[in-house]
């Protein structure tokens, strides 16, 4: 028995489509390698891509681009996605390419992030002047000291003596600050000193304002970092409960789905 003829709503219909010559030649050449007609390709590829809007249709192109361009660069002739090398470069573009250029909520659109920002700049820019101009003077000062925490050697002992002797020997030998004051005490004319501990004293006010703008823009970026690693989270999930569902009926699994982990090494 054949089948029922289909309803006038349901039968396929042809929709007809103009090419260039390389266009075609490119259909043509997919077609080939997929082993479809080259009305079927067409087809195949139409269907791909129906989910997108407007602005997903270009950002396709990009991304098509982009590999283009990854694959001409890398050479060879193994297809991006049968050489790791070439698999890691898509990889590292699909995550900071033109997704990225389409992030909805840009962290220096917003006022708020901006008026921190430069906050932050202007005080470092301050600093860096007194710091050359010191410099210039003769004197060895840094611009933005960097304490390090103590080792476990004799003077980071835990013991009372140890904590005692390692805050002192920290002190000097950490805070650079200390050294270069030490130094403006050995200055011999009174005037130049006097300026050299005016200017120093500016200076250690400025990192600590410095820190403070820093933490503050930091802080100011927290509803933007906060609303990504929601997004992440909510993906993540997704995406472990379809592998335990492709598990659970024996299909293939990706590992790193299943398991929640990220290969990139990122936190939620």
């Amino acid at each position: 028995m054949g089948r029922p003829p289909k309803k006038a709503g349901e039968k396929r219909q042809l929709i007809g489509a103009r090419f260039d010559p390389t266009d075609r030649h490119a259909i043509e050449t997919a077609a080939e390698k997929s082993g479809r007609s080259a009305g079927a390709e067409i087809e195949a590829r139409v269907k791909a891509t129906l989910a997108f809007d407007e602005e997903g249709l270009r950002f396709l192109a990009e991304i098509g681009q982009e590999i283009l361009d990854i694959q001409r660069g890398l050479g060879g002739q193994k297809a991006w996605h049968e050489d790791l090398k070439k698999w890691s470069a898509v990889t590292h573009m699909l995550r900071t390419g033109p997704i990225m250029r389409r992030n909805p909520d840009q962290p220096h659109d917003d006022e708020i992030v901006s008026a921190a920002y430069n906050r932050f700049r202007e005080l470092q820019s301050e600093r860096r002047q007194l710091v050359e101009a010191a410099n210039q003077s003769g004197l060895a000062w840094i611009e933005d000291p960097a304490p390090k925490k103590s080792g476990s050697g004799i003077f980071g002992s835990k013991t009372r003596l140890g904590g005692i002797l390692g805050a002192a020997v920290n002190k000097f030998a950490l805070d650079p600050r200390v050294s270069e004051r030490s130094a403006i005490e050995a200055i011999s004319d009174p005037d130049a000193q006097a300026a050299a501990i005016e200017a120093h004293d500016r200076l250690r006010q400025l990192d600590s304002d410095v820190a403070d703008a820093r933490e503050a823009w930091s802080e100011t970026l927290q509803p933007y970092w906060e609303a990504e690693r929601e997004g992440r989270a909510w993906n993540k999930h997704r995406q472990m409960k379809r592998a335990q569902d492709a598990f659970d009926r024996g299909d293939p699994v990706d590992v790193y789905q299943l398991s929640g982990m990220d290969p990139w090494g990122g936190k939620d």
